[in-house]
């Protein structure tokens, strides 16, 4: 595996994504890593390690086999947030009003996106304001805990409709762990 620095035109893309998911004062703290993907050439996963990797001359002389948390992708000069992402916004936020796009849904709910189910308006609790049709967003339940990551099917001002799939589970915490445990087993 080859992982690099992020270049400036990665730099950018990132910087932007922590701004917008309101952690950007965290940015200069983080020690970020980028391997293009061995499956699909044109995805630069995104990899955060601790303060103690502060040089990449000082890896390279290994052998390695990863590196850090993967906290998303790169794809198409966008970064697309993960999980592990996700858990580092609600961790430094954890004490403040939420700013970025979220839902919070019910824990009938929760049971259901953990098993890849969609959202239906009618589970969502809360949904923070301003969300547009297509946007992905946090999927949070009642204590401030992630279940996943979504995608909006509609305005935030039509996703509390009764009776219809309003947001999309693109990701769940329950297929992801479920996927790490069982990536020993092949």
């Amino acid at each position: 595996m080859e992982f690099r620095k992020p270049n400036r035109a990665e730099k950018t893309i990132l910087k932007k994504s922590f701004s917008k998911w309101g952690i950007f004062e965290y940015y200069d703290e983080t020690n970020l890593f980028i391997k293009i993907s061995e499956t699909i050439p044109n995805d630069k996963k995104v990899y955060i390690c601790s303060a103690s990797f502060n040089s990449l001359d000082s890896l390279l002389e290994y052998d390695l086999v990863s590196l850090g948390l993967k906290i998303g992708v790169m794809r198409k000069k966008k970064f697309i947030l993960g999980l592990n992402f996700a858990e580092l916004v609600l961790e430094k936020k954890k004490n403040e009003e939420f700013s970025f796009p979220h839902v919070v849904i019910t824990e009938k709910a929760v049971n259901l996106v953990c098993f890849g189910r969609d959202i239906m308006g009618n589970s969502i609790i809360h949904c923070s304001e301003g969300i547009a049709s297509n946007q992905i967003l946090m999927i949070i339940n009642k204590n401030h805990e992630l279940v996943g990551i979504g995608r909006a099917r509609y305005d935030s001002e039509l996703l509390l409709q009764p009776n219809l799939v309003t947001v999309d589970t693109v990701e769940n915490i329950g297929t992801y762990y479920l996927q790490e445990e069982n990536f020993g087993l092949e």
